[in-house]
């Protein structure tokens, strides 16, 4: 997902470059600022990686994958849980970003 994220980001500040003369559009800026922001939802952004302790969905998830590989048994209730819980949080950034494109982007 952050990687279709960036993605957009990347498109929309390359067609506002594409602009003769003209600024980019307020709307092509606000757009490329809220993808930003919402890879910063899904991922840590922060330099100095680990040692920061900010946690997004995708370090949330790496830990949650490395607690159930460790462990002998059956994912335990709260581990499952916790993938509908970081599957939920996703699907709401996901929303939240095909909200925020503009209606003719993807044409």
């Amino acid at each position: 997902m952050s990687t279709a994220i960036n993605g957009v980001r990347n498109a929309l500040i390359e067609r506002g470059a594409k602009l003769k003369g003209a600024p980019p559009s307020a709307s092509g800026c606000r757009n490329s600022r809220q993808s930003g922001s919402h890879a910063k939802k899904i991922v840590a952004t922060t330099e100095g990686g680990a040692i920061t302790g900010e946690e997004r969905i995708r370090e949330k998830t790496t830990q949650l994958y490395g607690a159930i590989l460790s462990y002998e048994g059956r994912p335990t209730d709260y581990q499952a849980a916790r993938i509908d819980s970081l599957k939920k949080e996703l699907e709401d950034v996901a929303g939240e970003f095909d909200a925020s494109l503009p209606r003719n982007f993807l044409r």
